[in-house]
């Protein structure tokens, strides 16, 4: 996420995609659908401008260094770091679109639902994945039923 190339340390080029928007030319060589929505719906594609590498990251995924996330775990008593990534529901690709609400998408805007415990964070970030609003709100016991976070 920082610009890096984790293959080769070269220069990574940064795609915010939205629910429609097709996978970068250069890299459609690679047997997957069309649009990131047929896997899982907007997200970010990272491609090294220096070697093949290239890799797609969930709009919940971007979020995993925010401030505001790290401190509403912190605020749970729970290191957000520590966390297996796998068991993080608003990250993991299969089930993030889930708890990925598109706003607008022109300009995109993605509203990112994260649940601990008796509480939601949502988190909204525009296309150039910066943060425009967090809300806290407490859940009702069946707005939180079957939470893995």
């Amino acid at each position: 996420m920082s610009g890096v190339c984790p293959g080769c340390t070269g220069t990574n080029r940064r795609t915010v995609l939205g629910p429609t928007d097709p996978l970068p030319a250069d890299i459609l060589h690679v047997k997957i659908p069309e649009t990131m929505d047929a896997i899982h719906g907007p997200g970010v594609v990272y491609e090294c401008e220096h070697c093949d590498v290239w890799y797609y990251l969930t709009m919940g995924e971007t979020l995993l260094f925010e401030p505001a996330v790290v401190e509403f775990f912190r605020d749970h008593g729970r290191d957000l770091i520590a966390e297996p990534l796998w068991t993080l529901p608003w990250c993991v690709p299969a089930s993030s679109r889930e708890y990925a609400t598109i706003v607008t998408t022109d300009p995109l805007r993605v509203t990112v639902r994260i649940l601990l415990d008796d509480e939601t964070l949502a988190v909204t970030i525009d296309e150039k994945l910066q943060v425009e609003d967090t809300t806290r709100t407490a859940d009702t016991p069946s707005t939180v039923a079957g939470d893995a976070g």
